[in-house]
């Protein structure tokens, strides 16, 4: 009989690498897929003794006889050579877990393969194309480019910007992952080109979009004031930097920074809205990225600040959010730094 007589229910396509919750920052996704659920098949009549992926175990996904494992991507083998898996299921119970994906991730393609025997005695080798997905989206015009967080709205690259002419800004490094050789490992110099290194990788260039950071010595006024020149949403003037604190409280800082999420060494802040799709049945959500852009003091330096507009008690600094590729916080630091304005609409 052919593979496809076996199926007792429809085998599935397709998996969600996005995971909305804050847990497991860059992780796999929460709870793994029932391989059962996947091949379509019945726990009742076909028990697995083996599970085989072709997911670089790694950077894709990975399999398990756990529901939940609390596995992060190894950097340094993302694009290592023949890196699938094969796990012995015992207690015919297994899962296969994607590593948490973002918006504007591209589909990660594999095979799973499971075999075992039926309770009537006879062996099964089951095959199963699979693709990893992502429904998070980036925001497009239709959104004013920009997502909301509770009562703003926050830029996405402030794509389309008209940016105040003045000399205050720089080309910043660009940051998706720290790992030098992986395809979303962009650094433009300061200064350079700002979609130096994409030409030849449009789904990143797509992405990248205009980021830029303040030049060393630009004050959080100046930045500020550059925010009015922006013309999304709403239009000319009605964009400024987010309200910020380092003690709590309901600070624009703070509420952006419940909602960073972590991809495979990326980050992005996850809007506070969601809609139904087409078919009402699923949840549509969307996001925004925070590259770990460099500084302008310190072109190297691997991490991202985002200035807000409110300035410490102390002479010459300031509050902003800074991010790593699995954690972020709000904090104090000097406004010379040269940081990056990253807009908000109320």
């Amino acid at each position: 009989r052919c593979v496809k007589e076996h199926y007792d229910l429809k085998p599935a396509t397709t998996v969600e690498g996005f995971c909305p919750s804050s847990g497991r920052a860059n992780g796999t996704v929460l709870n793994g897929y029932n391989l059962h659920t996947l091949f379509g098949i019945s726990n009742k009549t076909y028990i697995i003794k083996s599970a085989e992926s072709s997911f670089n175990q790694y950077w894709d996904g990975l399999l398990s006889t756990s529901k939940m494992v609390a596995t992060t991507p190894t950097v340094s083998r993302w694009n290592a050579v023949n890196a699938g898996m094969t796990i012995n299921v015992t207690g015919n119970v297994a899962y296969f877990h994607p590593f948490r994906t973002a918006p504007g991730d591209l589909d990660v393609k594999g095979v799973l393969k499971v075999k075992g025997m039926t309770t009537w005695g006879s062996s099964f080798s089951f095959e199963l194309p699979l693709t990893t997905v992502t429904t998070c989206e980036l925001p497009t015009s239709a959104d004013n480019n920009s997502i909301q967080i509770n009562g703003f709205r926050i830029a996405d690259r402030n794509a389309g910007a008209k940016l105040p002419s003045g000399g205050l800004y720089e080309v910043a490094n660009k940051y998706f992952t720290n790992q030098v050789g992986h395809p979303d490992y962009i650094a433009g110099s300061i200064g350079g080109d700002p979609t130096a290194g994409i030409s030849q990788k449009p789904e990143i260039a797509a992405i990248v979009g205009e980021y830029r950071v303040f030049k060393s010595g630009t004050s959080i006024g100046e930045a500020g004031s550059a925010c009015s020149g922006f013309e999304l949403g709403r239009g000319k003037g009605t964009w400024r930097l987010p309200t910020g604190s380092n003690v709590g409280g309901s600070a624009e800082t703070n509420q952006m920074l419940a909602q960073t999420r972590y991809s495979k060494y990326r980050v992005f802040l996850l809007s506070t809205v969601t809609t139904k799709s087409t078919n009402s049945l699923s949840t549509k959500h969307s996001g925004v990225f925070m590259p770990l852009m460099g500084y302008a003091h310190s072109p190297a330096a691997v991490g991202g600040s985002y200035w807000s507009s409110t300035p410490s008690t102390s002479s010459g600094l300031a509050h902003n959010i800074f991010v790593t590729n699995s954690s972020a916080v709000v904090r104090i630091d000097y406004q010379w730094r040269g940081y990056v304005a990253r807009c908000v609409e109320v």
